[in-house]
């Protein structure tokens, strides 16, 4: 059994395109959350690859649908399996990553979408969605990871377990619904999974696994290298619109605000 996950004081396990559950509270006598009533259990038509649980059941995510194992498993309300939405897979369990009740995740056919429970799917990855639609991305090797570090990371990693990422931010308020993606970070080596991890009590880092063979590295503010290897660092600053067709605009001045940094590159 793989895909553990635990939701409503039960254990939710998949074996390829089953889901079982524990019977947690309702056990008589002894450990409820290893014991498995032969008749709790849900069948799809497709492998599931996730359970996710959230405050409104279980969401299911197969290779072609999501599913939803709705109520809290009582008499009065048993669990009760239901399509939630359908051509719509997820084909690798690394590919999602959650926010609260928000769940981001690169579907089978490569598109990076936004699950919302109470506002439900958007496709987050539009404005560069051809991107992924070249090597080496694949929705069965990508890694996407949700990580929060003070003011400084608040955003969603989408890495393809090779060579980089995506770093995607929300407009912070008051500028609402708006997506910002910057350049995509190749990391000099390579790099495999990346996930945001709490390492010690209330820290949490974004952690770098290699392509290979070396050390987990993680990602930090205070150095300019890869595992003390130099790279290219570079900016596109856009699109700012001046001035629509048949307009015209003027540009009194620009401002930029710099720091040069000791250990910097000559540009």
């Amino acid at each position: 059994s793989i895909n553990v996950a635990f939701n409503y004081g039960r254990l939710f396990v998949s074996v390829e395109n089953v889901v079982y559950w524990s019977t947690g509270p309702d056990t008589p006598i002894g450990n409820g959350y290893d014991a498995f009533d032969p008749s709790n259990f849900a069948e799809f038509p497709s492998i599931v690859t996730r359970i996710v649980p959230l405050n409104i059941g279980a969401i299911i995510f197969t290779i072609s649908d999501i599913y939803i194992i709705a109520g809290n498993g009582t008499t009065n309300n048993p669990f009760n399996p239901q399509p939630y939405e359908t051509r719509i897979g997820l084909l690798n369990y690394n590919a999602l990553t959650i926010n609260g009740s928000i769940i981001y995740f690169m579907t089978t056919d490569q598109q990076i979408m936004e699950l919302h429970v109470q506002a439900g799917m958007g496709e987050v990855g539009f404005n560069i969605a051809d991107q992924f639609l070249q090597s080496p991305w694949s929705p069965s090797t990508a890694y996407l990871t949700w990580h929060v570090n003070g003011s400084n990371d608040q955003c969603l990693f989408v890495a393809d377990g090779s060579t980089g990422w995506y770093r995607m931010a929300p407009t912070a308020p008051p500028e609402a619904g708006a997506l910002t993606w910057s350049l995509k970070a190749n990391i000099v080596g390579g790099c495999k999974a990346v996930q945001s991890v709490e390492t010690t009590p209330g820290h949490i880092q974004l952690l770098v696994g290699p392509n290979g063979s070396g050390p987990i590295l993680f990602r930090d503010y205070s150095t300019n290298t890869d595992n003390g290897e130099t790279y290219p660092a570079n900016f596109i600053l856009g699109s700012m619109v001046l001035a629509h067709p048949g307009q015209l605009a003027g540009v009194e001045f620009i401002t930029t605000e710099c720091l040069r940094l000791t250990n910097a590159l000559p540009v």
